[in-house]
């Protein structure tokens, strides 16, 4: 009996130790699913302001119509498309698609609607950028902001007469 008792008051301190380090685990624990709940909500918002960017509702135009469908793979996704009335006679449609999943996708999608150049107003006239120039352009603009990861993104963007049904695109 004597060397059992002796036992246990050998192991008592690595118990009293092995006890400690359970309950700094269990704070660590419950500070990690406090983060990951912050981080949730965070991206759930994130989600939210992306949907915001979308278009909720499109323009007809005589027999012309169109719809999407936005489901992302994960809470924020690298995917952006709209389309508008440049004037009376044409529209202009784009999709775009960052590389990745995830905040960083997103901050570029939105950068890319921002910064798509579809129509120049001249004083009191305008002029619709052709397809082709307002990729390039967006390409410039994005190379200008030398992001360190390098993001890569393709699009295809179109201007479609309605009078005529003609569509001029360009895809980069």
């Amino acid at each position: 009996l004597w060397g059992r008792v002796a036992t246990i008051r050998q192991y008592r301190p690595l118990l009293v130790q092995m006890e400690q380090q359970v309950a700094t685990m269990q704070r660590l624990g419950k500070k990690l699913n406090q983060h990951f709940t912050e981080l949730d909500q965070e991206l759930r918002l994130a989600s939210r302001l992306q949907r915001d960017f979308l278009p909720r509702s499109f323009p007809e135009v005589g027999e012309i119509r169109f719809s999407a469908l936005y489901r992302p793979a994960t809470w924020v996704s690298g995917d952006v498309y709209d389309i508008r009335r440049l004037d009376e006679t044409r529209l202009s449609c784009y999709v775009a698609d960052a590389v990745g999943h995830g905040v960083a996708a997103g901050l570029l999608t939105m950068f890319i609607k921002k910064a798509l150049q579809t129509k120049r107003i001249l004083g009191n006239t305008y002029q619709i950028v052709p397809p082709e120039d307002s990729l390039s352009e967006l390409n410039k603009d994005i190379c200008q902001q030398a992001i360190a990861s390098c993001p890569f993104c393709t699009a295809a963007y179109g201007v479609l007469d309605v009078q005529d049904l003609t569509l001029t695109y360009s895809r980069a």
